[in-house]
């Protein structure tokens, strides 16, 4: 019963058990696969029962992440108001539909969405990423270091299943989605880019891992070097085999943020030993070698195709979206109806075997669904993320808690880079790190040290 009643321990506790089910079950994007359900009951209860055993005055809360997460809630739930038909007629986008309903002798009251039932479970799909905020931001330093050795050991299982699965070939029974890259080494998720965001975000937090564990004076013992080097390649292979191109991109950005992070924490004796500029030497080196690899990996062939076809038509697609979202201006064609609407505005032309069943370009996608509401809900997370790192590097003097939240801050903006060209925080397990790591970036919580050490 003391473990029960340990807020430091229910805090702990909490995360790891949603951050597991959440990288278990949460690798699929599309609403079918029934794993987000699974993640978002283990993440809603894992916050009651946090909050039940937690005493009054002992949550820590961020205001301004408390404000963003209303206000994210408020825009699904504000589409989903039903309206009169004759204000329903006259929203922006609604065309189509105003002919359809016309034609069939309907005008019943109506919601602003024009795809309530994904609106629906667009908002559904929010509260596990805030649980699993609200319950990390609840950690002292003791509870965040053991989460991200979680995160680095779930994230090493994922690229061992990929190396599997690759392995196995295109029928491989490792395999846990219908709807995947069958030639890829996928891990936990159905999209072989989700899986390499996950691989090269998990490698700052094994760096943090690394220097947690430094002895306080003397050199640094050689078998831990090898132990740390060798887990970032095993993290690195995992990624080439995934044939991501943006994951190319993200080893080059956390090898170089990666260094960045040493220095700091290295006492004078060791410093002389491994130099800033010395690391910056071995991993520019690093950096070209890895990239050769997943060039010849790759081959130069096939990524100059990719980088032609799908990159290519990626951006030939934004004026679209463009039109899209003004056409919807202001309150959006509803959360996750992306799908349905852009069928509408597709061309014959640009039909091809690589389909949009989402934008790639999560900025875009939110302008069309969530229409003015969406780009200021953009432009309050920059804001707030903008503080959060210039917090945590202004920090000073660098120890552990802020190298960590450095850490968090660099493995996190992968998701929001990848962001641009992809889906990633649409997958339930991808969201749910990328939530936990936001609540990295804020001091740990000591609200509930000093209520443990009262209670005893």
């Amino acid at each position: 019963m003391a473990f029960l009643s340990s807020v430091r321990s229910a805090a702990t506790t909490s995360a790891l058990l949603v951050i597991v089910i959440a990288i278990l079950a949460g690798g699929a994007s599309r609403a079918e696969v029934p794993g987000w359900l699974a993640v978002t009951i283990v993440a809603l209860g894992a916050v009651v029962w946090l909050v039940w055993v937690t005493p009054p005055g002992a949550l820590a809360i961020d205001r301004g992440a408390l404000w963003f997460a209303a206000a994210c809630v408020a825009v699904p739930l504000v589409q989903l108001v039903p309206l009169p038909f004759g204000i329903w007629s006259n929203l922006p986008g609604r065309a189509l539909e105003v002919t359809a309903f016309k034609a069939a002798g309907l005008d019943g009251w109506l919601p602003i969405s024009t795809t309530p039932g994904r609106t629906l479970l667009a908002a559904l799909g929010l509260i596990a990423p805030f649980c699993a905020f609200l319950i990390t931001a609840q950690l002292d330093q003791r509870g965040r270091q053991r989460l991200i050795v979680v995160i680095v050991a779930f994230a090493l299982a994922s690229a061992l299943l990929g190396l599997l699965q690759v392995a196995g070939g295109e029928g491989s029974v490792l395999r846990f989605f219908r709807v995947t890259a069958n030639d890829a080494g996928v891990g936990f998720f159905a999209n072989p880019n989700h899986q390499a965001t996950l691989l090269m975000a998990a490698v700052p937090l094994a760096v943090v891992a690394f220097i947690e564990r430094l002895p306080r004076r003397g050199l640094v013992p050689p078998p831990m070097i090898a132990a740390l080097a060798a887990v970032i390649v095993f993290l690195a292979v995992g990624m080439l085999l995934t044939w991501s191109r943006a994951g190319l991109v993200f080893l080059a950005i956390v090898t170089v943020g990666s260094i960045l992070l040493l220095p700091d924490l290295l006492p004078d004796g060791r410093r002389r030993l491994m130099t800033q500029r010395r690391l910056l030497v071995v991993g520019a080196l690093a950096i070209c070698g890895l990239v050769a690899l997943g060039m010849v990996t790759l081959g130069t062939d096939a990524v100059e195709d990719a980088v032609r076809e799908q990159g290519g038509a990626r951006v030939d697609n934004i004026p679209v979206f463009l039109r899209i979202a003004l056409d919807f201006v202001p309150f959006g064609s509803g959360l996750g109806s992306f799908d349905p609407v852009f069928r509408t505005y597709e061309t014959l032309d640009m039909v091809n075997p690589r389909y949009l069943n989402q934008a790639h370009n999560e900025p875009a996608q939110l302008l069309i669904e969530a229409g003015l509401f969406g780009a200021a809900l953009m432009l309050g997370f920059a804001v707030w993320w903008g503080r959060r790192a210039r917090d945590a590097w202004r920090a000073q003097p660098a120890d552990l808690e802020v190298t960590l939240r450095r850490a968090a801050m660099l493995s996190a903006s992968l998701f929001l880079i990848h962001s641009f060209v992809d889906y990633p925080l649409r997958t339930p397990s991808a969201a749910v790190v990328f939530a936990v790591l936001c609540a990295l970036m804020l001091p740990a919580n000591t609200r509930a040290l000093r209520q443990d050490r009262a209670r005893r």
